[in-house]
Parts: structure tokens; C-alpha cells; sequence
């Protein structure tokens, strides 16, 4: 066997020139990274180097060396073919062309930060911090102070409760009305389907259109409650309603676990279902003041006026009847109205509230968290068909209170305050809304609102409500509707002050100041308009229909769906009414026009003189230590 010797200087001759090509190909050089540098003497040949490149990164040469030394370390031999010279880039990434899919720039900007807000979520939802949100306050009448629910409330008020959104008020011991709700077998009480896994995404409810009796609603209730109460066994009742709040969010936040369908048979009018509180005229919780079928007649309460015409949740109470992860949504009252709600058996409700200087900031937040449902729907909140966590709430910087509401327990929700919440188990609740005189700014705050969306009616008219508690004031017992009686002056206990105020006098001023001197103005821009010289024809002015004003049916306004109370315009021709603030918009004939009002100016007029008149006679001399508000003359 035979080596081949290297090349020696006596040799050198037969040694055959160095072929550039023949090193590359034998190195499988991906690229040519320099030139060999051949001397003329062959001794210094056999040390081949290369000459850097300065064209080659740093990165990329040291990619190439670690290359080449793996090739040295591998047992089998690879071809010898040269590879084709390429060069390294960085890979982009693609960027969705949203126009390919048909999406437009909204679309795509509502899907960002759905998606956005999902990844934010994906970690977070399952373990929420509850410590952010705040322990609602408890509050303790007196037997005193619990002989005028009215008069106790607005001391809340004053005292600044309202800055809490929600309270809790538990009763003095001697409280103790009987549970009367006993609907007969054949009444079916209408209900709600709830999928807690939807409750997140705005859907609005299944009804329950065959209905239930209330007993048999009552078993199916405490049958499933018997269920999903077996893995809390043994905890105390405080620990179990903890765990069970974990476990109603990761249903409804997190969708989790199997899809859990309740019913809620809620809004169930105590005139068809009667109230479960007493009623029986021998019974003296039937005429106590905090029977919540009295609250509307209570002196001091604007719904006075009603007389005997009951609304339904407004005068009348609606009663609830829950079972475990029966749900209400984040809402507020009715034209921002308080409510009171009062637990009449069964296990707690969980109550969340927001108050009334974070409203802005919930929906907001709610707005972002639900992003994609707010641009199918800009009114969801309306609807009373979403629910955010409590805890995400908070989190994000909204302050947010809770507590759970046992029997005996009254919650009182002051106005523009959001609140949600959800049954522990089997029980039965009911409900009633209250107006009196510091609802009356918020009532005006609330018809802006509407009319931004012009989706949501207001359940009564704002004017109504003012114009005729002033006439009942001014004409006492020769009024033509029901008489109103309020305290001359209240005396409320504020912070431990006694501060005094005429609840009249306040009424008074705000009837003045919001509805007559704008009705006046906006009569005479509307009779200007349409009776100019240039005009040639003169649109008639006529009384309220007869009808109209026995019925007290709600006149709403064809375009901003406002209630029109004191007036409107119509077009004899189309039938379409409008309120005077937004003029006629059918662009109809001018002759086919007319202008309704219920009331003449100088009857608006003479209502303000007669009420201050009565007001001021009614003033008593105050203490030293006492503050009164007088009317500014």
C-alpha cells in the first residue's frame, strides 16, 4: 500500500497548481468569502487562509465558521456539489390585509381591541383579585328615625350616602312583617331563561312563555340548589357564599365548566301576583310605612299624585322570585329614580353597585371590555342584559361596592347608581321605586341621556310629574286631582345638625327654573317661526283633545321619542307629533300644522303665583341653630 507524501522542495516541480474552484467545491462553501492566498514559494502553501471580506457581517461569518465545523464533525461524507449561493433575511411578518376579508376600518378597529381585551383577559379572569371591591355600607335606624321612611332617606341623602351608589338598611328588631305571597296553583308566573356562560356577551333572554306556578318553581329551585351546594359542605355560610362568588364569575367572565341554564321570574306585578307583604287590613304591617305598597302615598313622596292609577315597579311594586345564579344585569332606575328593595325569604342576593360619580367611568370601561357588542348595539346598558365582573371593575378604576342582602334587609339604590347581582339560592324579593324632591335634578340628567340614544322612553314624564304637584300646591283641597301633602318644614338630623328646608319651596324653584321658563321660550320661538310676517298661513294653537287629557296617555315625540306633557306639534296631514323643541320634521304644508299645548301660558303663569303664595304662608320662624331656604323674591 502506497501514501501519497506532500510536496517537497525536491518535488515541487510535479505538483500541480492550486485550483481556486476545487478548495471551494471541497469545502462546500455556501458563498465565496475570500480569495486563497497563494504564495510562489509552495512551502507557504500549505497553510491555505483567507483574506476577510469586509462585505460579510460579523453575524453571518460566525454562522458560516460554526457550519463548517459541524460538517468536520459528521461521520459520513456529503456530497460534493456546490450549493447555490443565496442570501440570509430576516423573515417580515405578514400584516392582514383586513380589505381582502371584506372588514372595514371600524370593524377592524372594534376587532383589535376585542381581541386586545381577550389576551388581557385570558390570565386575569380566573384569578381576579376581590379585594378591590368595597364592602357596602350598613346603615341602623332607630325605631325614631324608622317611623318616616321618606324623611330618614333624604337625611341619607344630605348626609351624603349618595356618594356610595347603594346602601344596606337593616331594620330595628321590632320589624317583623309576615310573608304573604301565596299565589294560587293555577297562576303561572312568566320567567326568563339565563345561561350564565352568555350573560357576559349581552344576549338578550328567553322567555319563558308557558310560565311556572309559583310552588312548583319553588321545588325545581331547591332541587338544583340541593345539587351545586354539595361541594361547600361544611363550610360556614360566609365561606360557601365566598367560594360560590368565584365560582359565578368563572361561569360568566371565564365560560367555564358546563353550561348552566336558571329561570328568574322577575317584574311580577304585585297587582296580578299581589305583594308579600301583608295586606290584610287587621294586619298592621298592612298600613306600616315601610310596606312598600305604601311608599307612593307617603307625605313628602311626589308620587302622590298618582292617586289611585298605579304603575307597575314605579307606585306599584314588582316582586322577584330567584333561584341559585338567578341574575339582574347592571342597570339604574328609570329616569335615574331611588328604588327600594326588600328581601322577604330565602337565601342572600348578592348585590354590586356603582356609585353615581363613576357612572362615566363604567361605561367606559364596559364600552372597551365589550367592544364588539357596543358597535352592534351602542344601548346595551339599556337592555339589562350585560354583566362585567365586579372585580374587573375595579381593577380598571372603577369604584365598586358589595354585600349580601339577607332577609329582613332592605337595599336602597340611590339615583344614577349602576347595580347588578345574583341569588344565592331559592328566595323572594320585591321592589319599589321612590321620587321625592332630591330626585328631581337627576330626573333632568336622565331625559339628556335619553335623548342621546333615542331608544330608551322615559316611564313618566318629567313635566308631568312637577306641574302637578305645583297645581296641588297651589289649590290644596279645590284641586281637581289628587291633593298632595308635604311637610311645611322638614327638620333633618345632618351629621349630628339640625338643617330645615321646605321641600315645596325646592319644588317650586325647580318648576320655575327648569320647565316654565323653558316652556315659555320655546313656545315663542315655535309661534315666531311659524307665524312670521313672510308666512301665509297661521298655524292654529288648540287646546289638549279631551281625550288626550283624561287619559294622561304619553304623547311621545316622533323623533326624539320625548314625552310631550305640555304641548307638541302635529301635522294634520301625516299624524306625526312632535315636541316643540324639535319643531315639525315631515316638511308637510304649513296650513296642515297645529300647536297643541294642555295648559295656556297664563295658566303656567297663574300656577306659579298661586303655589309661592301658599309656600310662603306655610313658612315657620327658624331657630338659631337651624338653617332655612327661602325662596329669593
Amino acid at each position: 500500500m502506497s501514501y501519497n507524501k506532500a510536496p517537497t522542495g525536491d518535488n515541487l516541480a510535479s505538483v500541480a497548481p492550486i485550483d481556486k474552484a476545487q478548495i471551494e467545491k471541497a469545502l462546500c462553501v455556501e458563498d465565496k468569502i475570500g480569495e486563497p492566498n497563494l504564495t510562489s514559494s509552495p512551502s507557504e502553501a500549505a497553510p491555505i487562509s483567507f483574506v476577510k471580506d469586509t462585505s460579510i457581517n460579523k453575524r453571518e461569518k460566525k454562522q458560516l465558521e460554526k457550519k463548517m465545523e459541524q460538517e468536520k464533525t459528521e461521520t459520513h461524507t456529503k456530497p460534493s456539489t456546490p450549493l447555490k449561493k443565496t442570501t440570509r433575511r430576516r423573515k417580515r411578518k405578514v400584516k392582514t390585509s383586513y380589505d381582502e376579508l371584506g372588514i372595514s376600518y371600524e370593524e377592524e378597529k372594534m376587532l383589535s381591541l376585542a381581541i386586545k381585551n381577550s389576551l388581557r383577559e385570558k390570565n386575569a379572569c380566573s384569578n381576579q383579585d376581590y379585594s378591590k371591591v368595597k364592602e357596602m355600607k350598613t346603615f341602623y335606624p332607630s325605631e325614631e328615625e324608622f317611623k318616616d321612611p321618606i324623611k330618614y332617606i333624604e337625611t341619607l341623602f344630605h348626609e351624603g350616602a349618595w356618594k356610595l351608589g347603594c346602601i344596606k338598611i337593616i331594620p330595628p328588631a321590632s320589624f317583623k312583617p309576615g310573608f304573604s305571597f301565596n299565589p294560587p296553583q293555577d297562576k303561572r308566573m312568566p320567567t326568563r331563561f339565563q345561561t350564565l356562560q352568555d350573560l357576559s356577551q349581552g344576549r338578550s333572554f328567553d322567555q319563558n312563555e308557558d310560565g311556572i306556578s309559583y310552588s312548583d318553581f319553588k321545588v325545581m329551585a331547591e332541587e338544583f340548589q340541593t345539587k351545586h351546594y354539595e361541594p361547600y359542605q361544611g363550610l360556614s355560610h360566609e365561606e360557601r357564599t365566598k367560594e360560590m362568588e368565584k365560582q359565578y364569575w368563572k361561569y360568566v367572565e371565564d365560560n367555564q365548566g358546563e353550561r348552566i341554564c336558571v329561570q328568574y321570574a322577575a317584574d311580577l306585578s304585585a297587582k296580578e301576583f299581589g305583594s308579600a307583604f301583608p295586606s290584610d287590613p287587621s294586619d298592621p304591617y298592612s298600613s306600616h310605612p315601610w310596606n312598600l305598597t305604601n311608599m307612593d302615598r307617603l307625605k313628602n313622596s311626589m308620587l302622590q299624585i298618582c292617586g289611585g292609577e298605579k304603575i307597575s315597579g314605579i307606585n306599584l311594586p314588582w316582586v322577584y322570585a330567584g333561584m341559585l345564579y338567578s341574575s339582574f344585569c347592571w342597570h339604574y332606575e328609570d329616569v335615574m329614580m331611588y328604588s327600594i328593595n326588600y328581601m322577604h325569604t330565602g337565601e342572600g342576593k348578592m348585590w354590586y353597585a356603582i356609585p353615581s360619580q363613576d357612572r362615566a367611568k363604567f361605561e367606559r370601561i364596559a364600552k372597551e371590555k365589550l367592544a364588539i357588542l357596543f358597535d352592534e348595539d351602542p344601548n346595551i346598558l339599556l337592555n339589562i342584559t350585560a354583566m362585567v365582573s365586579p372585580a374587573y371593575l375595579a381593577s380598571n378604576g372603577v369604584t365598586v361596592y358589595k354585600t349580601e342582602q339577607r332577609p329582613g334587609q332592605f337595599i336602597l339604590t340611590f339615583p344614577e347608581s349602576y347595580h347588578a347581582g345574583w341569588s344565592t339560592g331559592f328566595n323572594v324579593a320585591e321592589a319599589v321605586n321612590i321620587v321625592m324632591k332630591s330626585w328631581l335634578d337627576y330626573g333632568l340628567k336622565s331625559l339628556n341621556v335619553y335623548l342621546k340614544t333615542r331608544e330608551k322612553v322615559p316611564v313618566f314624564s318629567i313635566d308631568w310629574i312637577v306641574v302637578e304637584n305645583i297645581r296641588s300646591i297651589a289649590y290644596g283641597d279645590e284641586h281637581d286631582g289628587p291633593h298632595v301633602k308635604f311637610d311645611d318644614v322638614m327638620t333633618l338630623q345632618v351629621k349630628g345638625k339640625p338643617l330645615r328646608y321646605n321641600a315645596k319651596l325646592d319644588l317650586w324653584n325647580f318648576y320655575v327654573d327648569n320647565i316654565l321658563a323653558k316652556e315659555l321660550c320655546e313656545r315663542a320661538m315655535i309661534r315666531s317661526h311659524f307665524n312670521d310676517k313672510k308666512s301665509l298661513f297661521k298655524t292654529t294653537i288648540k287646546k289638549f283633545p279631551k281625550e288626550q287629557v283624561e287619559s294622561k296617555d304619553n304623547i311621545e315625540c316622533f323623533y326624539c321619542i320625548h314625552l310631550c306633557y305640555l304641548s307638541y306639534v302635529k301635522c294634520m296631514r301625516c299624524k306625526k307629533i312632535y315636541c316643540i323643541s324639535h319643531e315639525l320634521q315631515c316638511g308637510c304644508p304649513q296650513e296642515r300644522i297645529k300647536i297643541f299645548e294642555r295648559y295656556s301660558d297664563e295658566q303656567l303663569m297663574k300656577f306659579k303665583e298661586d303655589s309661592k303664595r301658599n309656600i310662603l304662608f306655610s313658612i315657620e320662624p327658624a331657630k338659631d341653630d337651624e338653617k332655612v331656604i327661602i325662596i329669593d323674591e
